[in-house]
């Protein structure tokens, strides 16, 4: 019969424990998990169709509409930049005549939180102008980027003159029939490729 003293026993003891310990501990052992890369973006440019018609005036024999709003879905895409050029007619080619000798007309456009005030010239009877949104000013549009325009004063109120051009027709005045928009914009946003 096998015998073993007594320090080879508390020995094997010893290592029994140890292996019995060692393997309950690698029950429970996680390999950590091998770290995620990040999806690396690309910048990507969207060009929105252009959207332009008229907004009348207070007093316009058509009373149509007074406001025109355009509302853009950015699919809650990350944006990085935005820029809109917008073009203001005291004529859009279908109201001809309406504002003969009339003062200009004052349209404001709000593009997300911001103001942009126009007015036409009144020799060309146009006012245009671009403006371009980057950094912390884009992030304000989120998931939509909502553009109302608003004519704020319209010219109109002046004499008509008889067919000479001296002598004013009594109690006949212009009224100035409203303004034509035109609005362009396009944005940049990041774009994960496989995501």
């Amino acid at each position: 019969m096998f015998q073993l003293n007594k320090k080879t026993l508390i020995i094997l003891v010893v290592v029994i424990v140890i292996i019995a310990g060692a393997a309950a501990g690698m029950k429970f052992y996680k390999a950590p998990k091998a770290a995620e890369k990040k999806p690396v973006g690309v910048p990507k440019e969207m060009i929105v169709p252009p959207a332009s018609g008229w907004i009348s005036s207070p007093g316009a024999s058509s009373g149509g509409p007074t406001q025109a709003a355009m509302n853009i879905s950015t699919n809650g895409t990350e944006l990085i930049s935005l820029s809109i050029n917008i073009t203001i007619m005291d004529d859009d080619g279908q109201h001809t005549q309406t504002d003969g000798g009339s003062d200009p007309d004052t349209v404001v456009v709000k593009v997300g939180n911001d103001t942009i005030e126009l007015t036409t010239d009144k020799s060309s009877g146009t006012a245009a102008q671009s403006k371009e949104y980057g950094g912390d000013k884009v992030s304000q549009f989120g998931k939509n980027i909502t553009i109302l325009v608003t004519g704020t004063k319209f010219g109109g109120g002046n004499r008509v003159y008889g067919p000479f051009g001296h002598v004013p027709i009594p109690g006949v005045v212009y009224v100035d029939q409203g303004a034509g928009y035109n609005i362009e914009v396009k944005y940049t946003y990041m774009y994960y490729p496989g995501h």
